[in-house]
């Protein structure tokens, strides 16, 4: 419920829940930023090829609203055009276990805890900041900034159009490997 303590809450469940020794691995993300692995599960992803490491950091591809106006059942089948580079901004998988500190948990990043890589094709991370233009004037718009009050009131119809504009590719990577699986 406190407003711009969004990693003060990523720590508290961390340590409430007992994760540095209930889990293996942890992502980060918010809810809408969809982490998956387009050739398997991306928990054998993680076992085959990146259990040597300790964090693996993934920049979005990001995506805009395809024009929706009214919010559709499931962003990540209706939504396939994103942006035609990777974002400059990344999420990350981590070993829990490996912190030795809570506060090295950030929004974008965990700190220094070990070996880490960044993989954008094996592991993918779709985010959808807009999603439909009913979402963003109902949720987005209302919600404010989550870590900086400075930043409260910057989303508005510029903040929609500057990520809507520029989605240039189709990708139905994930689209497709959800209808593929139902």
């Amino acid at each position: 419920p406190e407003r711009h303590k969004q990693p003060e809450h990523y720590r508290h469940v961390v340590e409430k829940e007992n994760l540095k020794e209930k889990t293996k691995w942890l992502i980060l993300c918010d809810l809408d930023e969809f982490y998956y692995a387009p050739s398997k599960k991306l928990r054998d992803v993680l076992i085959d090829d990146y259990d040597d490491y300790d964090i693996i950091y993934s920049n979005w591809y990001m995506f805009g609203s395809d024009g929706l106006i009214d919010h559709p059942e499931d962003i990540r089948t209706a939504i396939t055009m994103r942006s035609p580079d990777v974002d400059s901004n990344t999420k990350c998988i981590f070993k829990p276990s490996r912190l030795q500190n809570l506060n090295d948990i950030n929004i974008h990043s965990v700190g220094n805890i070990g070996k880490s890589t960044t993989e954008n094709e094996k592991i993918r991370l779709n985010h959808y900041p807009i999603q439909s233009l009913e979402f963003f004037k109902k949720v987005k718009m209302s919600r404010g900034d989550a870590t900086n009050v400075n930043t409260e009131n910057i989303r508005d119809m510029n903040y929609f159009n500057k990520y809507d504009d520029n989605k240039t590719v189709k990708d139905t990577l994930l689209k497709d490997l959800l209808e593929k699986n139902q």
